[in-house]
């Protein structure tokens, strides 16, 4: 009787193969800094300043002459910064490989681009979570009895005092979107605050992750919440063990997100792009082999992530957000 497990084949699957990476839905610091095109690389960023809130008593008889009102704006100098990488790969490679892998030039544009992406998405996660670059009424670290999936915790009266110190500090305007790590989303099921509202609301029946956006959205008093997926390598390349982790760490970040380009629109930060992505190939004369010689690949963009709307001129601080550090 023939034993199956003797027909042992060493030929490769010719239409499968197998790659770790982050999917590009997986950044999110273009949903939280919006981009917006500048028309060179060293640019200037108005402010309106907060006139417009003082009471003026309008009160003149016929006879008087009526009082001037004035507003005042500021500016804040900015320069877009190039970011660029490059990967190369040998055409002798190309002609020996499997053909599943031998697509040598598309696998270099993907790891530059999400290279690229990846380094930008630690770049929103420093600006974005560092209490520092908040005022003290616009940040808080919750301790660990009261974060939001313990019974001490109280995840309504955080997102209260929220939204609150954002429509304060930037002009009425309430945080409409909110940004979370995978974990800390996926952790929220267990909160016991939200397990009571799905129960008292009669929709708990184990929600899929879209539901529970949605729920989450409803009690986090926001149209939009991003979830960042993305996740990096915290050991250096060659470590007998390599870890990866969530690029966004445990905390919420309440915003107001505003996606229309629109002169004099509120919104928390911006992506200031000079220079969209471009490629540049070209191949190196003095290696390579039968097959050709080496090719090379760049791929780059000039932006440089900011506040959009600040405190004050000459304090750099977010106006339109509110970071809520230590959720779980």
């Amino acid at each position: 009787m023939l034993n199956p497990a003797s027909f042992k084949t060493t030929d490769p699957l010719v239409d499968f193969s197998i790659r770790a990476g982050n999917e590009m839905t997986d950044f999110i610091a273009d949903e939280v800094f919006q981009p917006v095109i500048v028309s060179k690389e060293a640019f200037k960023v108005y402010q309106y300043d907060v006139s417009q809130f003082r009471v003026r008593d309008s009160r003149k008889s016929s006879k008087a002459a009526a009082d001037s009102v004035d507003y005042g704006v500021f500016t804040r100098d900015a320069t877009a910064v190039l970011h660029k990488l490059k990967a190369e790969w040998d055409p002798n490679d190309s002609a020996q490989f499997d053909a599943v892998v031998a697509n040598l030039e598309q696998d270099c544009a993907a790891i530059i681009m999400e290279s690229l992406l990846l380094f930008k998405e630690t770049e929103a996660v420093t600006l974005a979570t560092t209490g520092g670059n908040y005022a003290s009424a616009n940040t808080a670290t919750l301790a660990a009895g009261a974060t939001w999936i313990v019974n001490g915790g109280d995840p309504l009266a955080n997102i209260a005092t929220a939204r609150a110190a954002v429509r304060l500090s930037s002009g009425g305007k309430e945080p409409n979107a909110a940004t979370m790590s995978w974990t800390t989303f996926d952790s929220l099921k267990s909160s016991p605050v939200f397990l009571d509202l799905m129960k008292y609301s009669g929709q708990y029946v184990a929600p899929s992750p879209d539901q529970f956006a949605g729920l989450l959205k409803s009690w986090l008093g926001v149209q939009h919440l991003h979830i960042g997926k993305a996740l990096k390598n915290t050991n250096v390349e060659g470590n007998a063990t390599q870890t990866n982790a969530d690029v966004w760490p445990d905390d919420i970040l309440f915003y107001v997100k505003n996606p229309s380009v629109t002169p004099k629109a509120m919104r928390y930060g911006c992506n200031y792009t000079w220079n969209q992505m471009y490629t540049r190939k070209w191949q190196d004369e003095d290696r390579g082999g039968p097959a050709g010689c080496i090719q090379l690949l760049e791929m780059g963009m000039s932006y440089v992530l900011a506040s959009a709307a600040v405190v004050a001129s000459g304090n750099n601080d977010f106006a339109a957000g509110y970071l809520l550090k230590n959720v779980i």
